[in-house]
């Protein structure tokens, strides 16, 4: 037999669980507002970091390095080597909540630190140097804290095909699985 604290628990998740899905599967129409400013987030990123990486493909040491890493690999294994070295000698250095400095990526390469922007433009960067196929991607992921109105945001590159995020392995999508929004751009 249940107690009525046990009833009224029972109750709660019955209602709960149905609505808390309902909240991580919507259906997203296009003129839903979270998604129309997720867009227009998601542009102006792709806008800002582009103008980065476009001023940064004459860098020297960049192409220096670009040739190191890649050289004359192609598909998975240049898209792997270009991945391995961020991953490996780039540290990931959270921004506090609600700032956003990107920083160009032989500042990143200097700095041996940066977020998600800089470790995603200097991936992008040293794969368009080296002739490879590139695209950043942003993903709008939900948190827990949505519900207080707050999102994530994340950008990690494509190269080859391959996703190529230094916090996550090799290949692997960031949140799979989870509610998120992607956007992407080929750079």
């Amino acid at each position: 037999m249940m107690s009525s604290d046990d009833n009224t628990l029972f109750w709660v998740g019955m209602i709960t669980i149905p609505l808390l899905w309902l909240y991580y599967h919507p259906t997203v129409a296009a003129a839903d507002p979270t998604t129309v400013k997720f867009n227009e987030i998601a542009n102006n990123a792709f806008a800002k970091a582009g103008s980065i990486i476009n001023a940064s493909l004459e860098e020297p040491l960049l192409q220096r390095l670009s040739s190191e890493i890649i050289g004359s690999k192609r598909g998975n294994l240049a898209a792997l080597a270009d991945w391995e070295w961020v991953a490996g000698n780039i540290r990931y250095t959270a921004e506090p909540y609600g700032e956003d400095v990107y920083q160009p990526p032989i500042a990143t390469v200097a700095n041996g630190a940066g977020d998600c922007e800089d470790t995603a433009m200097l991936v992008v960067t040293l794969g368009k140097i080296a002739g490879l196929s590139v695209k950043l991607v942003i993903a709008r992921y939900i948190m827990v804290v949505e519900l207080q109105g707050k999102a994530g945001m994340h950008m990690y590159a494509v190269v080859e095909g391959f996703p190529c995020d230094p916090q996550y392995k090799f290949g692997e999508h960031p949140y799979p699985g989870s509610r998120t929004h992607y956007a992407e751009v080929v750079i």
